[in-house]
């Protein structure tokens, strides 16, 4: 259910299509500078550990290249996520890309929007301090962008496009109530 909640509060485009997207570009064979690979951008140890009630992958190296079991399974941590932290979309977003213990990280220092969070660039326009001038670790000046770009994604003729590349996201929400 949070997974339908949170796709509404952004605007009705599923919450699950703009991961993909983000991620993996719709891409099943995509991999990451990082090792996490497929259409939901799974990591090796998350597929075959990952703990808050998720049925792990029965053989993370090949099961995270089949689209079926990587969208199912990334859907089923996505919404874990989401009850972890009671719905809040960007803790569950950086839990989902950073882990959850970085997100905890955040969540304990945050008394502020994730936007307001970043503000310092260097010359490249990269994130490297928060509101306090404290240097941002590596983590999160990945997750910031990555986050931003998903809570931020407008349903725009090309975005609209691409919710119909992906029908299996719409079969999997409808195998699970979503």
């Amino acid at each position: 259910p949070r997974l339908s909640e949170a796709s509404s509060d952004l605007g009705g485009l599923s919450l699950v299509n703009r991961v993909i997207w983000q991620g993996s570009k719709n891409d099943p064979n995509a991999k990451s500078p990082r090792g996490a690979v497929g259409l939901m951008q799974i990591m090796e140890p998350t597929a075959g550990d990952p703990g808050f009630d998720v049925t792990p992958m029965n053989d993370p190296d090949k099961d995270r290249y089949d689209p079926e079991i990587n969208t199912k399974f990334g859907m089923q941590y996505l919404e874990a996520m989401l009850n972890r932290y009671d719905g809040d979309i960007e803790l569950a977003l950086i839990a989902y890309n950073a882990g959850p213990g970085n997100a905890d990280k955040f969540k304990d220092n945050r008394d502020y929007s994730f936007r307001e969070f970043w503000w310092r660039t260097d010359d490249d326009g990269n994130f490297i301090r928060d509101k306090d001038g404290n240097k941002i670790p590596g983590w999160a000046q990945e997750s910031q962008p990555y986050v931003e770009k998903i809570m931020g994604v407008q349903k725009s003729a090309a975005i609209s496009a691409m919710e119909g590349l992906n029908p299996l996201v719409k079969q999997t929400s409808l195998d699970r109530g979503l």
